[in-house]
């Protein structure tokens, strides 16, 4: 399974990411940005990016799109 996590760097999609981590899932982060090191999780692809712009969101994320 994959999820795409908007805001994953926040408190509650952390502890989604954490979770879907454990049940080996393959997860993505969209966040304006960067996680705390202590929240940063190894196996979570991170994108720094604001979705309200279309464009830059769009180049971003359609590499990951297609794992």
């Amino acid at each position: 399974m994959k999820i795409l996590i908007i805001g994953g760097t926040g408190f509650i999609g952390y502890h989604l990411a954490t979770k879907c981590l454990k049940l080996r899932w393959k997860v993505t982060s969209i966040s304006l940005k960067k996680p705390k090191k202590k929240r940063r999780l190894k196996s979570v692809i991170y994108i720094l990016c604001d979705i309200s712009h279309k464009k830059k969101l769009h180049n971003k994320v359609k590499n990951i799109i297609m794992w």
